[in-house]
């Protein structure tokens, strides 16, 4: 989903910053020999000054609102910053990433300021 809210933060970019998009929808994933449909949560800004900070503190509050015991790990998922991301972990499972995303993903989205994304499934 993220990707999605990317493309249509980059046709917006003659519009006044920040910008931010959040959507709910499934995505397709495999399970084994098959395939299901998980629901899942994203978010996305743009904004002059978006960190990893912004994205640690609105996963935070998310979980605190859902009433979800998860923590947050260090990750190393490709397209983020390295040192400037983690993982969302539920029951043992990863259930969603978040972070600042680097500067060669900014452009390959014909982004012009830092974003922040955030993903994670709500099957839990």
């Amino acid at each position: 989903l993220a990707p999605s809210l990317l493309h249509v933060l980059a046709a917006n970019r003659h519009r006044s910053l920040p910008q931010r998009l959040f959507e709910v929808g499934y995505v397709v994933v495999p399970d084994g020999a098959a395939w299901r449909n998980v629901p899942r949560f994203a978010f996305a800004e743009v904004a002059a000054k978006s960190n990893f900070s912004d994205a640690k503190g609105l996963v935070e509050s998310l979980l605190r609102d859902l009433r979800l015991e998860a923590t947050l790990e260090p990750a190393a998922q490709p397209g983020f910053v390295s040192g400037r991301q983690g993982h969302i972990k539920f029951n043992g499972r990863i259930i969603g990433h978040f972070g600042e995303l680097h500067p060669d993903t900014i452009l390959a989205f014909g982004l012009t300021a830092p974003a922040i994304t955030i993903e994670m499934a709500l099957d839990v």
